[in-house]
């Protein structure tokens, strides 16, 4: 520590260059090739090269192997009507829930259940935390996540564009062709397992916005303003039967007044020195109310 502020400048530098030379060949290894995704390793930041060896013990099930958590979206319940199943086939084409979306959001079915569908999908595009590589593939912090923006892009609904602009972060939504749509993403409200849920508000430009919620559906049924449609339910309790992980999205316009003084006491408790945590929670909770269901 005493010697630490004289430690040549080359030294840094060639420990940089190190760094740079251990993750090339980290991304250039063979043996760190994934098959199913064609492709290799990726060193995202400098220090990876430390922390990997600080790795003494690495954890793996009774069987002996790794378990693959594979998220992949199968069916969906948008309305009263259940599409579905989404999951391609064994000659990979998509499965017949793509096509039924698309043709509902090309108002086949009529203009209320075209506008219903596309709620449904466009909520799946805004509300998370998903990044979007250079190559145009998505990542994010869960692979649910990643499944349903994948599941609105299969569709028609594509995240095409995610930057941070000021203190907010734009969502850019393509729904075909040349239509593109920016959502201001000003807060986002976060997945905890006592929260059970997630929710995004993107902020309007005459003062509104529009507050879009994920979550279990124990947790979403006490946060609707009315009660889930009776195909809802069933269509729950099917894929729960069939062993899938389930959730209700749901959606609700906050007035300009309304949001305003949120925003207010949301930036108080974000500054709060006692019970930080505990004040943003009861903020969420308040905000997250009166919910309108989707699908």
């Amino acid at each position: 520590v005493i010697l630490y502020p004289v430690l040549p400048m080359t030294l840094y530098i060639t420990f940089e260059i190190l760094h740079l030379i251990i993750g090339f060949q980290i991304e250039m290894d063979p043996l760190m090739y994934d098959e199913d995704t064609e492709a290799n390793a990726k060193a995202r930041n400098t220090s990876v090269v430390e922390e990997l060896g600080q790795v003494d013990f690495v954890f793996s099930d009774k069987t002996g192997t790794l378990t693959a958590n594979e998220m992949r979206f199968a069916f969906c319940c948008v309305g009263k009507a259940t599409l579905g199943p989404f999951l391609p086939g064994s000659d990979s084409e998509d499965g017949p829930g793509v096509e039924q979306a698309q043709s509902a959001l090309e108002g086949k079915s009529g203009q209320h259940r075209s506008g219903e569908v596309r709620a449904f999908f466009e909520a799946l595009a805004v509300c998370h935390t998903v990044k979007i590589d250079e190559d145009g593939t998505y990542q994010g912090e869960s692979p649910d996540e990643v499944a349903l923006v994948q599941a609105a892009s299969n569709v028609g609904i594509v995240l095409e564009r995610r930057e941070a602009v000021g203190n907010s972060v734009v969502h850019r939504v393509c729904y075909g062709g040349d239509r593109a749509e920016d959502h201001n993403i000003t807060h986002v409200l976060g997945f905890t397992s006592d929260r059970a849920r997630m929710s995004v508000i993107a902020a309007r430009s005459d003062g509104s916005a529009v507050l879009t919620t994920k979550g279990a559906d124990s947790i979403m049924a006490g946060l609707l303003k009315d009660p889930l449609p009776a195909q809802a339910t069933r269509a729950l309790a099917e894929f729960s039967r069939q062993g899938l992980r389930t959730l209700v999205v749901a959606r609700k316009t906050i007035p300009p007044a309304d949001f305003s003084a949120w925003q207010a006491r949301w930036a108080e408790a974000s500054s709060a020195m006692e019970n930080r945590n505990a004040r943003l929670d009861h903020e969420a909770a308040t905000i997250e109310g009166g919910l309108t269901y989707i699908g």
